[in-house]
């Protein structure tokens, strides 16, 4: 399964969008294409200083189905987890 990730923004610090992190509102999200665990997953984006994205708003929702949509992917990690 492939991953999303989503970083808090410091304005004076805006997105790396170079490196695929784009902003929505007042966070930056990266989509990773990699195929990973959850565990994986999850460390690759704690590593970019960010954590795995859980959905919670309408604009979060939009931009997980688009890219799913556009990447023809079956399905992504989300942050969500069964793990204590």
């Amino acid at each position: 399964m492939y991953e999303y990730c989503v970083l808090h923004v410091d304005y004076a610090d805006p997105c790396d969008s170079e490196n695929g992190w784009h902003l929505v509102k007042d966070k930056c999200y990266k989509f990773y294409k990699e195929p990973a665990t959850w565990t994986v997953a999850r460390q690759t984006c704690q590593a970019a200083d960010g954590d795995m994205i859980t959905v919670n708003s309408n604009e979060e929702v939009s931009l997980v189905s688009e890219s799913v949509a556009c990447d023809n992917t079956a399905s992504i990690w989300l942050g969500y987890s069964d793990v204590c």
